[in-house]
């Protein structure tokens, strides 16, 4: 194991069948795996699964400390996890913040990444992003972190059709203690540098930025990697917002999965 003295990540695993190929889901940061509900009934029938909670979310355990707190580690962590349950490899759906650690994952160990579908994918954060995350470190210790989650999901998410996500990702959020928020909080710092490194990976790996047309704030850098990298195509949803897994769950499922569906078969032809 990458981190054998620190406990893994709370994490389910649903099996269909031994010959069946492996998803793992990756929610975002401050949402649990149960934000994966609607895409884990469509997935069971035909993949092995499993769906995690990212360190400090849901049932996971809380970090004691901030000094290793980076992606590179916390991608260490999902790895991890795939050690534990024998997984050699697998097709990976991540949404918002999880597509950068799902992505990490892939720098750190290409093989063992079959393919990605990100959800609300952040391929880069623009300078409104930069502003309102600096804006964030100068006053995440004074204002209730609750209070700047808020904040930050209604601005990602700021229509009315977005009620609904907002109201679940706050649910959820408030599972995570303070300090724990901290230290992802603590990642702003770095996400532009090692998403800038993910852009620039060699190991060509079929990848699938689904977004919703609402999603004003990373729409537009999801075409731009697509423009980029040969391995990388976009999908967008209609009348959906940064979270469209949710808000367009039916038809993300259809798109998520025939992706998958394809890159399999042209796995399976590659290594035969």
């Amino acid at each position: 194991m990458i981190h054998g003295e620190l406990p893994l990540l709370s994490h389910k695993t649903y099996l269909s069948s031994p010959s069946a190929a492996w998803i793992v889901f990756v929610p975002g940061a401050g949402a649990s795996a149960a934000i994966w509900r609607p895409q884990l009934r469509a997935a069971r029938k035909n993949w092995n699964v499993l769906v995690l909670d990212l360190r400090g979310h849901g049932r996971s355990a809380k970090s004691t400390e901030a000094a290793d707190y980076t992606f590179k580690t916390r991608a260490g962590d999902i790895l991890d996890v795939l050690n534990a349950e024998g997984i050699k490899e697998a097709h990976f759906v991540a949404m918002s913040l999880g597509s950068v650690l799902v992505e990490t994952v892939a720098v750190i160990e290409p093989s063992r990444v079959k393919s990605m579908v990100l959800a609300g994918g952040v391929a880069k954060l623009d300078s409104w992003a930069v502003l309102l995350m600096r804006f964030g470190v100068i006053v995440k210790r004074f204002l209730p972190y609750m209070w700047l989650y808020r904040l930050f999901a209604w601005i990602i998410m700021p229509g009315p059709t977005h009620l609904r996500t907002r109201r679940l990702f706050h649910k959820q959020a408030k599972q995570i203690q303070q300090g724990e928020f901290l230290r992802w909080y603590s990642l702003a710092n770095e996400v532009q540098r090692v998403i800038r490194i993910n852009a620039k990976r060699k190991c060509p790996i079929p990848t699938l930025y689904v977004m919703g047309d609402q999603d004003y704030m990373f729409r537009r850098h999801a075409y731009q990697r697509a423009y980029d990298r040969s391995d990388t195509d976009v999908v967008i949803l209609p009348n959906a917002g940064h979270v469209c897994s949710v808000e367009r769950a039916e038809d993300f499922n259809l798109v998520a999965l025939a992706f998958i569906r394809k890159a399999s078969k042209i796995d399976s032809t590659f290594h035969h």
